[in-house]
């Protein structure tokens, strides 16, 4: 992101985005209560997931193979481009774009 768009972002996702660019991923464990994110995969699909608690890892999911229908589970922790993660019990398509509470993490610009 250019440095004078980064005058518009929330000061903890500035830290979560430096952190997620030098770690290569961003950590369910980071985030806090109610934080979304958005995961767009190489498959074109779009999953939801409201974190609901960070420390366990468990979020409500939306999208994609879930479909409307909210889907509580278990997240792997960490989310990374072209890694693909879990939900649940199922494996989704490698990711391409993450998103926290609307605002671009993954990749970085």
């Amino acid at each position: 992101m250019p440095e004078s768009g980064r005058k518009h972002v929330d000061s903890r996702l500035l830290v979560l985005m430096d952190k997620a660019r030098g770690e290569a991923g961003v950590k369910v464990q980071d985030l806090q209560v109610n934080d979304v994110l958005e995961v767009e995969t190489e498959s074109g699909s779009v999953y939801t997931l409201k974190v609901l608690n960070p420390k366990e890892l468990m979020v409500e999911a939306s999208g994609g193979k879930f479909g409307p229908k909210l889907t509580t589970a278990h997240v792997s922790n960490c989310i990374a481009v072209g890694n693909r993660f879990i939900v649940g019990n199922v494996l989704l398509s490698e990711t391409c774009v993450v998103k926290v509470n609307g605002v671009q993490v993954l990749p970085c610009a």
